[in-house]
C-alpha cells in the first residue's frame, strides 16, 4: 500500500515594534514608523509513514546563517523533522527588520531575533500538529510584473533601471495542495522578483508586493499561500518608482502576481497557461550541500557606502578564515516537483541554467534559501560591473564578492543534489 501523504499548514505573525531599524535599504534615517502590513512566517509540512519535511516561507529581508541554525535546531527539538529537510525561505523584503542579533541593537530589536525564530518554529510545530490526507497538484502560468533591472551601455552597467532586453522568467509556479475530500488547504507560489516597490522615504513596515498579492490570493481561494521568493538577484518590479505613486506601483504589482496565482490555482486539473495542473505522486525527499566559496580580489567601499554602513551594522557573513564563505544548497522533492534553493541573491540566469539540466518535470529554483551570503552574479557580470559586484558586497560586511567560478559550482551542485533526489 502507498503512503498517503499528510500536510499541515501553520502561520505566526512577525510584525516588530515601531522604531526597529529596517533591512534592505542603507540611506533609512530611522527606524520604522508604521505598520503598512503585518508581516507573517508561515509554514508548510509534508509527511509520509518514511519522511517529513518542513518549508518555512518569512517575510523578512534575509536571515544570517547562525539563525538558520538555530531556528533548525529548535523545530527538530519541537517536532523532530531532520534539520536537512527544513528548509527557509525568506522573501527579501526591503520593508523588513533587521534580523541578525548586535549588541548594540536597542532592547525591543534584540528581544525581537529571539522571538521571530520562536515564532518561525511555532508555526512549524502548528502545521505539524494540523496534519491531515492531501492530494497535491502542479501548475504554472506567466505574468509580467518583473524585469531585468541590468541596464548595459557599451558592454557595462550603466545604471538599475530597466533591461527589456535582458534575462528574465516570468514563470509563476504553483503548488496547490487539497484536503482529500477537495477543500483548499495550502498553496506554494514561486516567482521571481525583488520586493523592492516599497523605498526611502517610506519607514513602514510591510511584506511589499508580496502582502499584496497574499492577501487578494487568500481572500478568493481560501487557501492559506507561503510565497516562495526566485533567483531575484538581478530581476526588479516592473514600472519606474518615479513614474507612479508607490501605493499605486504596490498594488499594480501585487495584484498582478496575486491575480495570477488565481488563476492557476482554479484551473483544477483543465488547463493552464504554460501547461495543465498535474496531480503528484507522495514521493518525499531532501538533500543538501555546504559550498565553501572563495572571495574575489576584495575592493575598497565607495563613499556612499561608508556612510551607509552604519545603518546595516547588524548583518554577521558566514566567513571561512578571511577569503571564503559557506553557501549551503539544498534541495527538496515532492513528487515530480523538485525545489532546489540557494543561500545568497542568485542571478536569475543561474536558476535557468539549473532547470534546464533538472531531472523533474517541475523545478523551483529558490533564492534567500537558508541564509544569504550576498550576491552569486553570472561570471558574465563580473565584466559588466554593477552594484552587485563592486560593491553590494560591504553591506553583507564581506571584502569581496564570491569569486567568479561561484556561479558554476552552485549550479552544479543544485544539479547534482536534483539528480540523487530523482534515483532515490
Amino acid at each position: 500500500m502507498a503512503d498517503v501523504l499528510q500536510a499541515g499548514v501553520g502561520r505566526a505573525t512577525i510584525t516588530p515594534p515601531l522604531g526597529t531599524w529596517l533591512c534592505g535599504f542603507g540611506n533609512r534615517e530611522h527606524g520604522c514608523d508604521a505598520i503598512l502590513d503585518d508581516l507573517y512566517a508561515t509554514s508548510l509540512v509534508l509527511a509520509t509513514d518514511e519522511t517529513a519535511i518542513a518549508i518555512i516561507s518569512c517575510d523578512v529581508c534575509g536571515l544570517p546563517t547562525q539563525q538558520v541554525a538555530t531556528l533548525r535546531a529548535l523545530v527538530t527539538e519541537r517536532t523532530g523533522i531532520p534539520a536537512p529537510n527544513i528548509l527557509i525561505n525568506t522573501s527579501h523584503t526591503h520593508s523588513g527588520p533587521i534580523t541578525s542579533a548586535s549588541a548594540d541593537m536597542s532592547a525591543p530589536e534584540l528581544a525581537y531575533t529571539t522571538t521571530l525564530v520562536h515564532a518561525m518554529a511555532g508555526s512549524v510545530e502548528m502545521a505539524q500538529q494540523s496534519l491531515e490526507a492531501c492530494r497535491v497538484s502542479h501548475g504554472a502560468g506567466s505574468v509580467t510584473a518583473n524585469v531585468n533591472r541590468r541596464v548595459l551601455r557599451d558592454g557595462k552597467v550603466a545604471t538599475m533601471g530597466e533591461n527589456l532586453g535582458g534575462a528574465i522568467d516570468r514563470t509563476l509556479q504553483l503548488l496547490r495542495i487539497d484536503t482529500v475530500e477537495g477543500e483548499p488547504l495550502a498553496a506554494l507560489v514561486h516567482y521571481a522578483c525583488h520586493p523592492v516597490v516599497l523605498h526611502p522615504p517610506s519607514h513602514a513596515v510591510s511584506a511589499d508586493f508580496v502582502g499584496v498579492a497574499r492577501g487578494l490570493f487568500e481572500a478568493a481561494s481560501g487557501a492559506t499561500m507561503l510565497f516562495l521568493q526566485g533567483a531575484c538577484g538581478n530581476i526588479n518590479p516592473i514600472g519606474q518608482p518615479g513614474g507612479m505613486d508607490m501605493q499605486e506601483r504596490l498594488w499594480g504589482v501585487g495584484s498582478a502576481v496575486g491575480a495570477e496565482a488565481l488563476e492557476v490555482y482554479s484551473l483544477n486539473g483543465l488547463h493552464g497557461t504554460l501547461g495543465e495542473i498535474e496531480p503528484l505522486n507522495p514521493v518525499l525527499g531532501a538533500a543538501h550541500e555546504t559550498l565553501i566559496l572563495d572571495l574575489h580580489t576584495p575592493n575598497d567601499p565607495p563613499p556612499r557606502i561608508r556612510t551607509q554602513t552604519p545603518a546595516l551594522r547588524y548583518w554577521t557573513p558566514p566567513l571561512v578564515g578571511e577569503n571564503q564563505v559557506e553557501f549551503e544548497v539544498q534541495a527538496l522533492r515532492i513528487g515530480d516537483v523538485a525545489l532546489v534553493g540557494g543561500a545568497g541573491e542568485v542571478f536569475i540566469e543561474l536558476a535557468q541554467a539549473v532547470q534546464e539540466r533538472s531531472p523533474f518535470a517541475h523545478t523551483m529554483y529558490l533564492g534567500y534559501t537558508n541564509g544569504d551570503v550576498g550576491y552569486i552574479p553570472t561570471v558574465a557580470a563580473y565584466a559588466e560591473g554593477g552594484y552587485e559586484v563592486e560593491s553590494a558586497h560591504f553591506h553583507y560586511y564581506l571584502p569581496a564578492a564570491v569569486a567568479p567560478d561561484s556561479a558554476g559550482r552552485v549550479v552544479d551542485a543544485s544539479v547534482a543534489l536534483l539528480e540523487s533526489l530523482h534515483v532515490s
